[in-house]
């Protein structure tokens, strides 16, 4: 959440505070103030998405990390082996290109893969020079995780992005209520300046490296 969105949700939830103390019977007031609530209680929610969604990447981009210099260790020893193979003329094995730690992540993935099909093909003649049903099986494996955990790590940017731009939203639309909500009791308090004051205490917004004008949409508010 942005350092402007989260001070449009904590006016919110003083109006909110405010406005349960001192409630009006004005239907259209308590519309409002109840409108209010609901945008704050989605403004909770997705911002336990975004945070959600911005630990999970985290801790798949890290596993995923992990999980390739796994496979690249994998690699090298299956690129020794059928070196091993070719300078013995070997047939139908060749030296296996294998990826590096740089490339990015689609030509590593694949590279990766065709080496392991490599790897697969010449099974029966590399067992000679190491363990390569044993390797092949880790290396199958460890490129499944490694697919699956970059599948988790796009799933949960797009739920962070997502939240974020539904708090962006929520926000704006909160500076609105507050709008409305400042009109209603600018007229309902006339004449009670102890209660005027406490309001538009509730509805001050404090625009870091701004003074107290906010954004120009929200000078009304601020």
């Amino acid at each position: 959440m942005d350092a402007d969105t989260r001070r449009r949700i904590e006016m919110g939830q003083r109006i909110l505070h405010f406005s349960r103390q001192h409630p009006a019977d004005d239907p259209g007031h308590r519309a409002a103030v109840e409108r209010l609530a609901d945008r704050l209680e989605q403004a909770r929610r997705s911002q336990a998405r975004e945070v959600s969604g911005r630990k999970h990447e985290a801790g798949a981009i890290a596993h995923r990390d992990a999980v390739r210099a796994s496979i690249q260790l994998d690699l090298v020893l299956l690129a020794s082996l059928s070196r091993m193979a070719h300078r013995d003329g070997r047939e139908g094995i060749s030296p296996i290109p294998i990826p590096q730690l740089k490339d990015n992540l689609l030509l590593f993935k694949t590279v990766a893969r065709v080496a392991e099909q490599f790897g697969k093909d010449g099974r029966e003649a590399l067992r000679e020079y190491g363990p390569i049903d044993e390797l092949l099986a880790r290396l199958g494996a460890s490129l499944d995780q490694f697919e699956s955990l970059e599948g988790l790590k796009n799933r949960s940017l797009n739920a962070h992005v997502g939240a974020y731009s539904g708090l962006q939203g929520l926000g704006m639309e909160i500076v609105q209520l507050a709008r409305h909500l400042d009109c209603l009791n600018r007229h309902r308090f006339q004449g009670r300046t102890e209660l005027l004051a406490a309001w538009k205490s509730s509805r001050h917004v404090a625009w870091r490296g701004r003074g107290t004008d906010g954004p120009a949409d929200e000078a009304t508010v601020a």
